[in-house]
């Protein structure tokens, strides 16, 4: 349950003595109540529930031997009182209840992913296959929707229909043009994805540019697309329908090199960590346009280093603006704590993030051949420098023409 609800409900903050504490957090759970921000003070627990569920704990209480007492109240009905709490409570009632009325129909549709189809053909699909402005949600059902204007619209290939609120998504996607068949007939290289030495050449389509043993820059020309090539480890002749395919040729083939990496982590002798102390304040704020209204919690943050965790519930328009909306604001504390972690544990700390980093570069499959560890001090940090060679298949298909990788 959200914050601005639970503040709209009214909570209590409760205190729990006994020696039964756990059980009676349990059997609660078991009877579906729930509590929150349960921590321990001194002899005692505090948590904090809906208040209207502090009638049925009473009889929990008893059962497991718990003395149970409110130490606190929060939330709209504790801040309204008398004849004007009625009233105000009345009219709220009225306003969710009007606005959840107003939430039951569909009264927007949004569509996304149209490109060459106009958005009025794709509603007036929508309105024959079931869904319109105006209709109730409860009569939507989205899997037929989706099924009848795949059916109205034959240039789609998938439908998907979710309804928030008021308002139904209609994302889709439009059948592709081959675009994936006609760059598999344009011709293209292979070429080098990385640096490396090359240690293994297998051509199936092409005309090899470079031989095993030689050094290559990644963008170089590995297998050229032309006609003419070689079976495997670089010797050279004719690929089998080469002539006949002519400078139009795709190229294929699997190259192996052996690619070194140099990389470098560092980590602080002394690390500073930012963490919760447990504290926090609460902040209920009724917001109406630009206008924020305090209903309760502090005007200032108390808390020199905080972060906030907001939560809202709004109230929206039969065109989908937020007429009102509740924001329930939590600031927790926040306290810096230093770390010493010495050399050792600086060094296991930046080796693990040069080992991190090596992983985003090596190609799955790769095999590693070496490695070399070295270490030094600089500016309180302690720097680790990896050295690895591997074996990886570098070869990379560039249509040609495009721009270098």
């Amino acid at each position: 349950m959200s914050g601005a609800l639970r503040y709209t409900l009214g909570y209590l903050r409760i205190e729990l003595r006994g020696t039964a504490v756990a059980r009676f957090v349990q059997a609660a759970a078991h009877e579906g109540i729930e509590f929150w921000d349960l921590r321990y003070r001194g002899q005692a627990y505090e948590a904090s529930l809906l208040a209207r569920d502090f009638r049925r704990v009473r009889p929990l209480a008893r059962r497991t031997h718990t003395r149970v007492r409110i130490v606190g109240r929060s939330g709209l009905p504790f801040r309204l009182r008398g004849p004007a709490r009625q009233a105000t409570l009345l009219g709220l009632v009225l306003f969710i209840g009007l606005i959840y009325l107003l939430g039951s129909f569909v009264w927007r549709i949004e569509i996304t992913g149209i490109v060459g189809v106009s958005e009025d053909v794709v509603l007036c699909a929508l309105d024959q296959s079931g869904l319109r402005v105006g209709q109730p949600r409860r009569w939507v059902d989205t899997r037929a929707v989706e099924t009848e204007l795949l059916t109205r619209m034959p240039g789609l290939s998938w439908v998907g229909i979710e309804l928030h609120g008021m308002v139904a998504i209609v994302t889709v996607v439009e059948k592709s043009a081959r675009e994936d068949l006609a760059a598999e007939m344009l011709p293209a290289d292979v070429v080098a994805a990385k640096d490396g030495v090359i240690e293994m050449l297998v051509v199936l389509h092409g005309q090899a540019r470079v031989d095993e043993g030689q050094r290559v820059q990644a963008g170089q020309v590995l297998i050229a697309g032309e006609g003419g090539g070689v079976s495997s480890g670089g010797a050279r002749g004719p690929t089998p329908g080469a002539a006949a395919a002519g400078a139009g040729l795709r190229a294929r083939g699997i190259v192996k090199a052996r690619v070194t990496y140099e990389l470098e982590a560092e980590a602080p002798l002394l690390r500073v960590i930012v963490r919760r102390t447990g504290e926090q304040q609460q902040r209920a704020v009724l917001r109406v346009g630009v206008r924020d209204i305090i209903l309760s919690g502090p005007r200032e943050v108390p808390f020199e280093l905080y972060e906030e965790s907001p939560d809202s519930l709004a109230w929206r328009g039969g065109t989908g603006e937020v007429l009102a909306e509740l924001v329930s604001i939590t600031y927790h504390e926040l306290e810096r704590i230093e770390e010493y972690l010495g050399p050792d544990g600086a060094r296991l700390e930046a080796e693990a993030a040069a080992r991190e980093e090596l992983g985003r570069h090596l190609v799955p499959g790769a095999i590693l051949l070496g490695q070399q560890v070295s270490e030094r001090v600089a500016n309180d940090s302690m720097v680790v420098r990896l050295i690895v060679e591997a074996i990886e298949d570098i070869g990379l298909t560039r249509i040609r023409g495009s721009p270098a990788p």
